[in-house]
């Protein structure tokens, strides 16, 4: 077999496999997936800052501090750091079945129409995905209730830490939080864009209210 009929199969298998994979990932989508990921995401912000959290203990413990001022209390404790761990492997054991029954789905749908050109191929797995008016939407609606119940399971500043997109500056803020230093939180919230910014002076002032 010359190289052009190998590079030609190779490329064929590597189209078809794009389509299963976006099939699978569309179909886990769909049945709950966007609500898993959107929760996963919350829980792995959360875990990082308790151990930003811990990291900072650590350092003042090496002080010779071993005990927090009155009324201080960490961002993240080590129990509740624990509670979004296994809370996030539970999901993500959740995650991994249901794109296993998506990908079982679709080639269980290749193997009945034993497709033989390419146009057949992807019709097959648009057929398997089979239509769900306003599956979309929503899956949408669920990721959003399933956003807002974990943020306010984490709190208002773990929250909002999870929209710093860089994580230096994500780390730097949960560390002047957890020390109270207040004009560095100042500096680095006005680092980032004015609808964070925003956001976080509204949640503040929830916060004193």
């Amino acid at each position: 077999m010359s190289s052009a009929y190998r590079r030609a199969d190779f490329e064929r298998a590597l189209v078809r496999r794009n389509l299963v994979d976006a099939a699978v990932e569309k179909l886990y989508l769909r049945r709950g997936g966007a609500s898993i990921d959107v929760q996963i995401r919350m829980y792995d912000v959360a875990i990082a800052v308790a151990t930003f959290c811990r990291e900072a203990e650590l350092e003042r413990a090496k002080k010779g501090v071993v005990s927090r001022e009155k009324g201080e209390r960490p961002l993240v404790s080590v129990s509740e750091g624990r509670l979004y761990a296994n809370k996030a492997m539970q999901l993500g054991d959740r995650r991994d079945a249901l794109k296993a029954d998506a990908r079982a789905q679709i080639m269980h749908a290749l193997e009945q129409a034993q497709p033989q050109s390419d146009e057949e191929y992807a019709a097959a797995v648009e057929a398997a995905l089979g239509t769900e008016p306003g599956a979309e939407q929503i899956a949408q609606a669920e990721a959003e209730a399933a956003q807002a119940a974990v943020e306010a399971e984490v709190g208002p500043e773990v929250a909002l830490l999870a929209q710093v997109e860089h994580f230096d500056e994500r780390r730097e803020l949960a560390l002047a939080l957890q020390k109270g230093d207040m004009a560095q939180v100042e500096m680095l919230v006005k680092r980032q864009p004015a609808r964070f910014q925003r956001k976080w002076a509204e949640a503040m002032a929830g916060a004193k209210s």
